[in-house]
């Protein structure tokens, strides 16, 4: 049975150009964030990445899920290729990928810096026993 929400952790690093030390690939470890996810809830963030939202479309097993993204600011990187390899305004608005336990990468399309993320599913965080409730 599939659960009706799924955890998400998405691990994110900045990079820039030579200008920009403060967000410098070189410089810059990953840092991530957990959420716990149901359907058409979006992991944005909270401020943290703000430009990469990805929302939750269905979850398909306990540890994969279906999740949106938009192509024009979002790219899944496959290879050593930089993301902005492409014209994005070619791109659809939205698009989706099956993530998984294994880790899948995204960059963001921007020419003066952004940021990787790696998006994968967790288990799901311990919850303490329900109470029995008497009626």
């Amino acid at each position: 049975m599939v659960a009706d929400s799924i955890t998400l952790r998405v691990f994110h690093k900045g990079w820039g150009n030579s200008e920009t030390a403060e967000c410098n690939s070189d410089d810059w470890g990953w840092d991530s964030v957990t959420f716990r996810l149901a359907k058409g809830d979006t992991a944005d963030g909270r401020g943290v990445f703000p430009e990469a939202p990805l929302q939750l479309v269905r979850a398909i097993t306990p540890d994969s899920v279906l999740v949106s993204y938009r192509p024009r600011y979002l790219s899944i990187i496959s290879s050593s290729e930089q993301p902005w390899s492409f014209d994005v305004d070619t791109l659809p608005a939205l698009d989706s990928v099956v993530i998984s336990s294994r880790a899948l990468t995204f960059g963001t399309n921007t020419l003066d810096g952004g940021s990787y993320f790696r998006v994968r599913t967790v288990s799901a965080w311990p919850e303490p026993p329900r109470k029995r409730v008497r009626t």
